[in-house]
């Protein structure tokens, strides 16, 4: 019963989109017999709004404009990462996770000041991913100011 409702809920939500699934089974898309602005999807096909990430590849330095990209290195290769401040906030220092690649130096960021700078080695094939945050004083206070955060976020792939 529940299994029913869901679908017709679903097949409601689809028919509102102006969007439709193909029937089960079918391989093709029944074209001419859709009414104008109709689309017809696939279920399991890719989402016409998926984007390919940009790949970098063998960087030297990255920065906040890298953001969201893909980084293509070869073992034993280091790059930096520097993230200068916007505005009145502050950089915190990227971290990795992952242990194809390992940060070996650090400097500035929150709370020390000024660009957050971060030296990483490519150690081993595999994958890593590379993440920071803004942060200001104020959100530390008691009680805490509502800054808005940036959030920064790379990809590495060792090969």
């Amino acid at each position: 019963m529940m299994a029913a409702f869901v679908g017709l809920l679903l097949t409601a939500a689809t028919a509102a989109c102006g969007t439709r699934s193909a029937p089960a089974g079918s391989l093709t898309p029944q074209t001419g017999t859709e009414p104008p602005g109709v689309v017809v999807t696939f279920p399991g096909g890719p989402s016409p709004t998926a984007t390919t990430p940009k790949i970098v590849h063998n960087p030297r330095a990255l920065t906040v404009s890298d953001r969201g990209v893909v980084v293509e290195v070869r073992v034993g290769q280091s790059f930096t990462v520097s993230l200068g401040s916007p505005g009145d906030s502050s950089w915190q220092l990227p971290t990795v996770t992952g242990d194809a690649v390992t940060r070996v130096s650090t400097s500035g960021g929150y709370p020390a000041g000024g660009p957050a700078q971060a030296t990483f080695l490519a150690t081993r094939p595999g994958a890593a991913t590379l993440t920071a945050g803004t942060d200001i004083a104020c959100r530390h206070a008691t009680p805490p100011c509502e800054v808005a955060q940036q959030q920064w976020q790379v990809t590495v792939t060792v090969i």
